[in-house]
């Protein structure tokens, strides 16, 4: 296909309003490793955008005071692809062009408890 390596770029941040609460967010740009279709192959892999959003809360455990005895975790992710065009040109016949583009949204909620 003719992927190559590629660089990401990724920030994220943690703040704890409070001890047992932690409010998250990050950002990264994923360019695409796959160079642009324009014979015979279609491969949609388009550079995206990835936010995400997170909270998480942890119930204090009862007789260690250091520990979260449940920890609760939510977080939202939007993904926006970069649009991508592309001119198809089989042995000189420009046919099969298009454009692709779009947004994904993924939501996770993650649930722990130590032992």
């Amino acid at each position: 296909l003719g992927a190559r390596d590629t660089w990401t770029t990724r920030v994220g941040l943690e703040v704890n309003p409070i001890a047992a609460v932690a409010v998250r967010t990050g950002y990264v740009y994923r360019p695409t490793p796959l160079p642009r279709p324009i014979y015979q192959t279609n491969t949609l892999e388009a550079s995206s955008h990835l936010i995400s959003l997170g909270l998480g809360y942890g119930l204090p455990h009862a007789t260690l005071p250091d520990q979260a005895a449940l920890q609760i975790d939510l977080t939202g992710q939007l993904t926006v692809l970069r649009p991508l065009s592309v001119q198809k040109d089989v042995e000189g016949v420009p046919t099969g062009s298009y454009r692709a583009s779009g947004v994904l949204f993924a939501a996770m909620l993650d649930i722990r408890h130590d032992f």
